[in-house]
């Protein structure tokens, strides 16, 4: 078994028992933190949104090495002439890239490794906050759920902030059944619960935002369907500010939604 096969799988052992409002041992509530974790950081939106972070500091970073550091320029042009660039042609390409004109991401492996890094990082905070499972009953209503399945939503008063599990006011919700939905909070109540009929249209529409490309249903509407279609560009943002300060260039990033 894989690395994210065990994390399922452990994490599906927990999921059961949550699901059969039973309590967790220690190492199945780490286990089921660890498979949250996964849910939020094993979906496009997340390498998209590290893609998103890191590419631009990489751009600069090319960019002034190729204007100001000499020794990168050096090995730079022996490395062309290794392969067999011509002088002219080493020429021409130093130019363009004094220019600016390429562009820096970040590769695949480097986001992979970022999500390994980040994995145990995010379920050792989600072992501190507060975590509620509730039920629905007294209502045919359910829980959708979307290729993007935990959602974070600033739940704070005033002007939002940064969707991260570090935001005080963060709410965390992820369905794991049509009738079970799991929350956390850095404050409130814990254990198992009834969700409140009002509450069930709240955390379908903020998983509909944040879905990247799909909503997952057990059953067919049309008026689901519009909600969905409705929802583009609601998406959270990862949010790019270049200051100048000074001699100095600061680039910072934040990941945030809209109300």
């Amino acid at each position: 078994m894989g690395f994210l096969g065990k994390i399922d799988n452990d994490g599906s052992v927990a999921i059961a028992k949550l699901l059969r409002r039973e309590y967790l041992t220690t190492q199945q509530a780490r286990d089921f933190m660890r498979f949250a974790a996964a849910q939020m950081l094993r979906v496009d939106a997340y390498f998209q949104r590290t893609e998103a972070v890191f590419s631009p500091m990489f751009q600069e970073m090319a960019e002034r090495a190729v204007r100001h550091d000499a020794a990168f320029r050096e090995a730079l042009i022996r490395d062309f002439r290794e392969i067999g660039t011509s002088p002219e042609e080493v020429e021409k390409l130093m130019a363009s890239l004094e220019r600016g004109e390429f562009k820096m991401t970040a590769s695949r492996d480097f986001i992979v490794t970022t999500f390994l890094v980040s994995l145990d990082q995010a379920a050792d905070l989600f072992c501190k906050m507060e975590w509620s499972f509730l039920r629905i009953e007294g209502t045919r209503e359910v829980f959708v759920t979307s290729d993007n399945p935990l959602v974070l939503e600033d739940v704070g008063e005033g002007a939002t902030k940064p969707l991260g599990i570090a935001n005080p006011d963060i709410e965390i919700t992820m369905p794991l059944s049509p009738t079970t939905v799991a929350v956390a909070r850095w404050s409130g109540e814990t254990g198992y619960g009834i969700i409140a009929p009002d509450s069930i249209a709240v955390l379908n529409q903020r998983t509909i935002n944040r879905a990247t490309r799909h909503v997952y249903a057990s059953y067919w509407s049309d008026e689901l369907l519009a909600q969905v279609v409705a929802s583009q560009g609601r998406q959270a943002r990862t949010v790019i500010q270049r200051i100048e300060s000074g001699g100095s260039l600061i680039i910072q990033h934040a990941y945030q939604g809209s109300r």
